[in-house]
């Protein structure tokens, strides 16, 4: 709801009042909240299968990933080919190419409609990255993966912001420099797993 809250307020004709900053700042707050509910959510699955079959099937993952996204995602493309053939958006070729493969967030500046699939990327990415981290990491070590992950794009967004300020922009869509919500999600579902940071965590809620 924040998100689209966020996005009504900056759709042309849109009722909903806003294009200020509150809208722009309950959208960033609605996608991190999504990212770290992705990573956990997902993260957990995997790990429920993983002690109940003691394996993991990546292509019944990749599988079950393709069912849940990909016709929703091509009825949403569908619905922008059909706007852009009776004039009423302009996608351009190079957007198109971005959106069928999932790398909206290394655009710069696309058009409104196809700009919102910048985080459908991203998950696209984790979903890619993730599961085979999970198979080739020993058990211990993914927390610590994670951990490393956090770390590196907190130091990549400062490198950017201090040596690179005109990119800060596109910094915010990045797949390098935006895993660390996924990864915070990730890393809470690997302690859920633990009986005592299970209940450390219920102490912190």
């Amino acid at each position: 709801m924040l998100v689209l809250f966020a996005h009504g307020s900056r759709t042309h004709g849109s009722p909903i009042p806003g294009q200020d900053s509150l809208s722009l700042f309950t959208g960033s707050i609605g996608v991190e909240i999504f990212f770290v509910l992705s990573g956990f959510l997902i993260t957990l699955l995997m790990l429920r299968e993983i002690d109940r079959t003691g394996r993991l099937d990546v292509k019944e993952f990749y599988w079950r990933r393709i069912l849940r996204i990909v016709p929703a995602y091509l009825a949403y493309l569908l619905v922008l080919a059909t706007m852009q053939a009776v004039g009423v958006v302009r996608i351009r070729t190079a957007e198109w190419i971005a959106g069928l493969t999932y790398t909206v967030n290394f655009l710069s500046d696309p058009h409104w409609e196809i700009g919102h699939v910048w985080s459908l990327s991203i998950e696209e990415h984790f979903y890619l990255i993730w599961p085979a981290a999970m198979i080739l990491l020993p058990a211990r070590q993914r927390a610590a993966a994670l951990v490393a992950c956090l770390g590196f794009c907190l130091a990549a967004r400062w490198i950017i912001l201090i040596l690179f300020p005109g990119w800060v922009s596109m910094a915010e869509l990045w797949t390098f420099t935006r895993l660390d919500s996924i990864a915070a999600g990730c890393l809470l579902g690997i302690l859920a797993q633990d009986s005592l940071w299970r209940h450390r965590l219920d102490r912190l809620i």
